[in-house]
């Protein structure tokens, strides 16, 4: 072989090497990118971790509160039934004490006439 074609084969090898070089560099450059994508992943997965936590407790706060709630509507229920009750019972009571004075001034009034007499 010529020397001018060892040079030339040289030159390809030499051009190679740097290309693989280079390829290196940028291998290198997204192993450190995938080391830090992972990181965030992982930073990712913790954090997801605590919202599904935080909403199991939003979800339990949330059928408590509605249980709560539920008792709270049944005792007003309950609350204005006994109401109705006790304004029935005090007209009840209301128009059977207008019958008792009526009745105790028409008696009044049979004694005077009585005692007029």
């Amino acid at each position: 072989m010529s020397d001018q074609k060892l040079d030339l084969i040289m030159d390809m090898l030499v051009g190679l090497k740097t290309d693989v070089d280079g390829l290196r560099t940028d291998l290198q450059v997204v192993k450190t990118d995938v080391k830090g994508l992972k990181t965030d992943l992982q930073a990712v997965k913790t954090d997801l971790q605590a919202v599904k936590t935080d909403l199991q407790v939003v979800k339990r706060e949330q059928q408590q509160q509605g249980d709560i709630l539920h008792q709270l509507v049944k005792m007003v229920g309950e609350n204005n039934k006994n109401h109705v009750k006790i304004i029935d019972e005090l007209s009840t009571h209301e128009h059977n004490i207008e019958i008792l004075n009526k009745n105790q001034l028409k008696l009044e009034t049979e004694i005077s006439k009585l005692k007029n007499r």
